[in-house]
């Protein structure tokens, strides 16, 4: 996890104000900013192929969260990430929806 002097260094290159307003209050704001970061991460990679170029951190914005996933958005693209946080690390999944064949 980021420490507390990484996480306020970095903030406004990865969370909106409107992102900061859905921290649990249960969550540390450290914990919290390396957590949205993975999510937002794992986004991109998810549908990197899919992207002509890469968004920006900013670009993506969390809608929601619980407390074991996040709802994000890029455009028309609202993908969820799951995700497992502990005291030490945070993983996050994305996954993007397979189109079944001869439904386009």
């Amino acid at each position: 996890l980021m420490t507390p002097a990484q996480a306020q260094e970095i903030q406004s290159l990865i969370l909106t104000p409107a992102e900061i307003a859905l921290r649990p209050a249960s969550l540390g704001f450290a914990a919290f900013l390396t957590l949205i970061f993975s999510a937002k991460e794992s986004f991109y990679k998810a549908l990197s192929a899919q992207l002509s170029q890469m968004p920006g951190f900013l670009d993506v914005t969390m809608l929601e969260i619980s407390s074991d996933s996040l709802s994000l958005c890029l455009g028309a693209h609202n993908l969820t990430a799951h995700y497992i946080l502990s005291e030490a690390e945070v993983m996050t999944l994305v996954t993007v929806p397979q189109i079944p064949k001869g439904s386009d």
